[in-house]
């Protein structure tokens, strides 16, 4: 009698599976493919951060550098009172207006009538208030040859149009301001044009309301003081290019760092200004920083 057995089971031939070596290999491989991909994203994500903040830094400065442009383009002669290698300030011109009636010699108070236009003239703050006074002055005539400045302005007052009617009957959409001064005006008649201006600075310094260095700019006052604010920035924490100045005058080709006398600063013909701002990228990181700068032509300046 013959008993027949079955096989002994075994694998089948033909059927797919792995071993755990091969387990063990292929998890060691997608381990190592995944950390080189995410290394470079990674690093592509750390760039694309950096970049960012460089490109944050650049903004920042050439923002800075269109309003500084703008403000001292249009700076008259005397009207340029510090320039130093890091800091400038001049009077910048808000607004000009027409004396309404006739200024005796030794007055001190003369009233003029002006566009009444937003943020060009008496309406800074936007409420239709008067600015401060600390470091308001005017000019008389024309601000090219008249000696600077013809007078500091101690308080301005609105009044009506009614103090105009001689030169300006059934005006609108105007300012009536009399100034008042703390120094005697020279005799000038009615119709004689009247230049107002604001006394700016920039420079560098720090502030309780941020962390940092920054350019500071004038912004508004307490009391007689001009009070300066965080402009642009933060700067890095040390370094000449931060905030630099180099002044070109006329019939002179080699810049200088300073302008010490009014007579040389009555010869500026144009400044170069340099800005390098920084920025701390999302991801962390070394800070990036980047400068910018530009040549900023006096277009009131003549050969003097």
């Amino acid at each position: 009698m013959c008993i027949s057995r079955s096989p002994t089971p075994s694998r089948a031939r033909g059927t797919a599976g792995f071993t755990l070596v091969e387990l063990v290999v292929a998890i060691l491989v997608s381990s190592l493919v995944a950390g080189i991909i995410f290394q470079v994203l990674s690093g592509q994500g750390r760039f694309v951060a950096q970049q960012t903040a460089r490109e944050e830094s650049l903004q920042n400065a050439r923002g800075a550098l269109d309003v500084l442009g703008s403000e001292l383009r249009a700076v008259h002669p005397q009207g340029l009172v510090i320039a130093e290698s890091d800091s400038v300030e001049f009077y910048a011109p808000r607004a000009w207006g027409v004396v309404c009636a006739a200024v005796a010699s030794g007055a001190s108070q003369v009233t003029a009538i002006f566009p009444d236009v937003p943020d060009m003239s008496f309406d800074a703050d936007g409420s239709g208030g008067l600015p401060p006074t600390a470091g308001v002055q005017f000019a008389l005539g024309d601000p090219l040859t008249t000696d600077w400045p013809a007078a500091s302005v101690t308080s301005l007052t609105k009044r009506s149009i009614s103090d105009c009617a001689a030169i300006a009957p059934g005006a609108h959409n105007v300012r009536v301001v009399r100034f008042t001064t703390s120094s005697t005006l020279p005799a000038v008649p009615a119709g004689t044009r009247l230049y107002y201006f604001q006394r700016v600075r920039y420079s560098l310094g720090s502030d309780a309301s941020v962390p940092g260095t920054w350019v500071l700019r004038t912004a508004g006052s307490t009391g007689a003081t001009l009070v300066q604010k965080p402009f642009a920035g933060p700067v890095p924490a040390s370094g000449a290019n931060r905030l630099r100045f180099m002044y070109y005058r006329n019939g002179v080709s080699t810049p200088v760092a300073r302008l010490g006398t009014p007579a040389e600063r009555r010869q500026a013909r144009s400044i170069g200004v340099r800005i390098t701002t920084e920025s701390q990228p999302s991801q962390g990181g070394p800070r990036q920083s980047i400068s910018d700068s530009v040549t900023i032509y006096l277009r009131n300046q003549g050969e003097q």
